[in-house]
């Protein structure tokens, strides 16, 4: 059998060389093509079937020279293949990116036959490749020790809760992440922050720059695990602009700026500028539930400079999920102090206040709620009050869209209801209160979670 290194694995092996590292031979793929190799290809003709390598060494006696094992069980198949019928001529290998770096011809086709037809059959490979510089090669890289696949159905199974991850699936996930069921297992998965604030800290360092701290960690899609300490603090060190709003960002490898994944292998930080159309080319506010941190993108903080390009930075909370609940409760209003509440200047008794519409009572909570998060919550408010100290019949209402503002004589009171902070604007309507009664009391509650 003939084999050649090619083209692309001659500038992938000196690049290795230029950089002081090795590279992974990770997969043995077979196709189905009879063409004489030319060391141009980057893929198989006809693929019909890969896997990872399970066994690789240096031949006795041959310093330069590796052997790379795999086999194709007759009644087992890898995640994407079939168990037969095909045949065999071409076999490639492929490093841990997915570079074609050997390629070679078996002299006669190799036939794989299904398990039904009576007859089946394993395939045991050895491929032998000679290296001028096999130094470069990572040669007692063996992955996957022979381990099983659990079946396609529970790989792939349609509740989360119920799908295997068999150990051979679980290595290839977490080291290579080219398991093609990966992508199904884990995708409704948001970034975790591993500290008990959920928050990634930065520090302004008082020259127009941020910097990430270091220390700081996350998982990412639930399995994938990084940390600050892996990027370079120049690459943590991002330049902001005066007088902006800035959106202080982490790409996951392989996505967004963090492309290719080989040049940012733990993904990168970004600060981007609102009235950046390529960023915002909508022009949405920056409260935008469009901004919120996605599977592959996580919204670390938020950067507003101030003119003299002075930030100030709010971190937001990651994590699969989060949730919070709150409840204030007004003390009981007396007679007399009900008296003094409907006179002039009377409304700074409790934080209710006429309002215009159908001589309603305008509720206002103390203050607002203060979450700080990466994603928009979804959540209610609920406003129970007391008439002469008993609970009506009627709820009140409660406005909760963001941005929604009622007037009133003392002034305005807006809805907030984003990522940041959550603050309701209610009313009771005053044919709650018969004649004669009085609002004792009222309390206000909200729950809400991402």
């Amino acid at each position: 059998m003939s084999n050649i290194i090619t083209q692309t694995g001659q500038a992938v092996i000196a690049a290795a060389l230029a950089n002081g590292t090795t590279i992974d031979i990770t997969h043995i793929a077979l196709g189905s093509s009879a063409r004489f190799p030319t060391g141009g290809e980057t893929s198989l003709e006809t693929e019909v079937y890969r896997d990872l390598v399970s066994e690789s060494g240096l031949v006795a006696g041959s310093p330069n020279e590796a052997y790379f094992k795999f086999t194709v069980p007759e009644d087992g198949v890898a995640p994407g293949f079939d168990y037969g019928p095909w045949t065999a001529q071409e076999v490639g290998l492929f490093d841990v990116n997915g570079d074609l770096i050997v390629i070679g011809r078996f002299p006669e086709p190799l036939p794989k036959y299904d398990p039904a037809s009576g007859s089946p059959n394993a395939i045991n490979i050895t491929i032998r490749v000679i290296f001028a510089n096999i130094e470069a090669i990572n040669i007692n890289y063996v992955p996957n020790f022979n381990l099983p696949w659990a079946s396609d159905a529970d790989a792939i199974d349609e509740n989360l809760e119920l799908r295997i991850i068999d150990p051979k699936r679980l290595w290839l996930a977490i080291n290579t992440g080219q398991d093609p069921h990966l992508a199904q297992l884990d995708a409704p998965v948001y970034p975790h922050v591993l500290a008990s604030d959920l928050l990634i800290n930065a520090t302004d360092n008082l020259d127009g720059t941020v910097t990430i701290d270091a220390g700081q960690s996350w998982l990412h899609r639930g399995i994938f695990k990084f940390s600050t300490d892996d990027i370079a603090v120049g690459a943590r060190t991002l330049a902001h602009v005066a007088s902006k709003t800035h959106h202080l960002r982490w790409h996951a490898p392989g996505t967004g700026t963090a492309t290719p994944e080989v040049t940012y292998p733990n993904g990168r930080f970004v600060l981007n500028d609102l009235a950046d159309v390529g960023y915002n080319p909508s022009v949405l506010t920056e409260r935008s539930a469009t901004f919120d941190t996605t599977y592959d993108d996580m919204l670390v903080a938020r950067v507003v400079t101030d003119g003299a390009n002075v930030p100030t930075i709010t971190t937001l909370a990651n994590s699969v999920m989060l949730g919070a609940n709150i409840e204030w409760v007004v003390a009981t209003v007396t007679s007399a102090e009900h008296d003094t509440l409907w006179g002039v200047g009377g409304y700074t008794l409790m934080p209710w206040r006429f309002t215009g519409p159908s001589g309603s009572l305008l509720v206002l909570p103390p203050s607002s709620l203060v979450l700080n998060w990466a994603r928009t919550p979804v959540g209610a408010w609920q406003i129970n009050h007391r008439v002469n100290g008993t609970w009506p019949f009627e709820p009140p209402n409660i406005l909760i869209q963001d941005g929604l503002t009622y007037f009133d004589n003392t002034g305005p009171a807006t809805v907030v209801a984003d990522r940041y902070q959550q603050y309701p604007v209610g009313w009771i309507p005053t044919n709650d209160v018969p004649n004669g009664s009085y609002i004792t009391s009222y309390e206000i509650q909200g729950v809400f979670h991402v």
